[in-house]
């Protein structure tokens, strides 16, 4: 596997590497990489691994080899492989899977998903990073391993590129994939919109004395420090880990409550900030509620707690 790298990919080898792309203010744009080799890449658990498609399906190869690999020699034992595709989570059947697939059982194994798909057995995972969307998809029975790499963020797209390729092995060489995907695709445009259209944001003058008085340093336990603070003629909320969750502060309606519009708009994941105050009514913590429901849930938000740190 001559293209397939756990963290970084060295620098000789960027050259080769495919360019994200998003959907920014109703353009397609292309999204900037975070490299710094410096630091330990915060994603890899999630997404660590990267790969060419032709490493990819070696390695599509040895899960159906059951962790053999083309020279003979075993990887992992049987009962890995069997563990990793056995059922240890009961999910719910998506209305995507009762309505394409005739789908009956879902479930996650170890670091897969499991399903039936037309009366066979799916093994499969989806990958989502900022302008890169992947989707693998395993069919034991039939011997048949599908990789479906893009350096793009339409779910709708990638989901159609998958079903496309899958389901003539499975008896449907008939349906216009991209036709039944494409409300999907429209709806996730118009979320698209209002995500990178927040009704005209008020900028929040810097003399205001509720967030004069906020402003300071902000440590969540597991993200580390966030600075709301005055730069130049704007406030703003910065994250000192992540460089790209950087935004103005913006008025809102609800006491205590402040709209921050990250600028970087192919986040597509503006929060409100929310004080809150302890019994003597001073400000203790701040926590991100999502402007809108259906960001990516990678974000996380709602599991950080910003304590403000003691000046």
């Amino acid at each position: 596997m001559q293209y397939c790298f756990a963290g970084h990919i060295p620098q000789a080898q960027q050259k080769f590497a495919a360019t994200p792309h998003g959907v920014v203010n109703g353009q397609l744009a292309t999204i900037e990489r975070e490299i710094d080799e410096n630091r330990p890449n915060v994603s890899a658990a999630a997404g660590g691994i990267q790969c060419s498609l032709s490493d990819m399906l070696v390695w599509a190869q040895l899960q159906l080899n059951k962790g053999i690999k083309a020279d003979g020699n075993r990887l992992f034992s049987l009962a890995q492989h069997k563990q990793m595709w056995s059922p240890q989570t009961i999910m719910p059947v998506s209305g995507t899977d009762k309505q394409h697939n005739n789908t009956h059982f879902s479930a996650y194994g170890l670091g897969w998903r499991l399903n039936d798909v037309d009366g066979h057995l799916r093994v499969h995972h989806s990958g989502s990073l900022a302008g890169m969307y992947s989707y693998v998809s395993f069919f034991p029975e039939l011997d048949l391993g599908i990789v479906v790499l893009t350096n793009q963020e339409s779910s709708a797209g990638r989901s159609a590129l998958m079903y496309t390729l899958m389901k003539p092995y499975l008896g449907d060489d008939q349906t216009d994939w991209l036709a039944a995907f494409a409300p999907r695709t429209s709806n996730s445009g118009a979320r698209e919109k209002n995500h990178n259209q927040t009704s005209a944001p008020v900028a929040l003058l810097t003399q205001d004395k509720l967030i004069q008085a906020a402003l300071g340093v902000y440590r969540d336990d597991w993200l580390g420090d966030f600075y709301l603070e005055q730069k130049e003629d704007r406030i703003q909320l910065r994250s000192a880990r992540v460089s790209k969750l950087i935004g103005g502060i913006y008025e809102d309606s609800k006491k205590d409550r402040y709209l921050v519009r990250w600028d970087d708009r192919s986040l597509a994941a503006d929060v409100f900030v929310q004080l809150h105050r302890d019994k003597n009514n001073k400000l203790s913590y701040i926590e991100l509620v999502p402007v809108f429901s259906d960001i990516d849930f990678s974000y996380d938000f709602q599991d950080l707690k910003l304590q403000k740190l003691v000046d």
